[in-house]
């Protein structure tokens, strides 16, 4: 059965943030942002801005379903639906990771 916090997955173009995994222990660099984008199906990236490189900047996911993070630092946009795509003064993509689905209700996610 699928989590309430991953219902939104089933709908293109919405992604969630999670920052732990069911051990407590920290996920990613920075957290990750797992989605199921408008053109490539489930993605996973790394919530941590390349442009700051610090653990402690994490991009927000943006509330109006559009897809986007902003990092709250350096305010480089990142589109989520177009594989973590930069716009500002960032130049390098979000970290992304590879997502393999089982089933209908199960994605593994690694680097």
């Amino acid at each position: 059965m699928l989590q309430a916090k991953y219902q939104p997955l089933r709908i293109s173009g919405q992604f969630v943030l999670e920052t732990k995994n069911k051990f407590n222990l920290p996920l990613g660099y920075g957290g990750i942002i797992i989605g199921n984008s408008y053109f490539n199906g489930y993605c996973a990236f790394d919530a941590a801005c390349p442009v700051e490189a610090s653990r402690d900047i994490v991009v927000k996911i943006s509330a109006d379903g559009l897809g986007k993070a902003v990092c709250p630092k350096c305010k480089t946009e990142y589109d989520l639906n177009n594989n973590g795509a930069p716009n500002g003064v960032g130049t390098e993509y979000l970290k992304k990771y590879y997502v393999n689905i089982s089933g209908q209700d199960k994605l593994y996610i690694s680097n």
